[in-house]
């Protein structure tokens, strides 16, 4: 796509209409793209080259934007926010990591943490080790203190 200060270009248009999307009370994620709006789940790009890109083939789109706005009779209705169950745990870091990974870049992340719990999908094929729980059927668990190490050579 080209960028907004592009003379042929959609970016503006398309940017306006997803800020006139923003304010309105739509309770979904959504794409806005050649006037429509999308549910973000079921959008996908379907031409690199037109301005026309987006589109949701499985879903009609939400609204369609013109001189006013039109919502779909489909648009999710608005909910009450849901309460979420005080047992679950707040500080979640999900990370993926990579040969050549710098571990002082997770430091920060990791600091003031006496010990810590990790899941690895390599562990599943394998048995349990010494010091581990089955999470899941697809995943072990183990606790470990946090240290800055690297097994990768310098």
């Amino acid at each position: 796509q080209k960028p907004l200060t592009a003379v042929r270009t959609d970016a503006r248009t398309n940017l306006i209409d997803a800020c006139q999307v923003a304010t309105m009370s739509v309770p979904e994620v959504g794409v806005v793209f050649s006037s429509r709006l999308f549910r973000g789940c079921r959008a996908t790009k379907l031409d690199a080259w037109s301005m026309d890109a987006f589109g949701s083939p499985s879903c009609p789109p939400l609204a369609e934007l013109g001189l006013g706005v039109q919502l779909a009779p489909h648009v999710l209705p608005k909910r009450a926010a849901a309460t979420f169950d005080p047992r679950l745990e707040p500080r979640v870091l999900s990370v993926r990591t990579f040969p050549g990974l710098e571990p002082k870049l997770l430091l920060g992340a990791l600091s003031g943490l006496d010990r810590m719990r990790t899941q690895d999908q390599a562990w599943s094929s394998r048995r349990s080790a010494p010091g581990t729980c089955r999470a899941s059927s697809d995943l072990s668990c183990r606790w470990w203190t946090p240290r800055a190490r690297s097994t990768c050579p310098s």
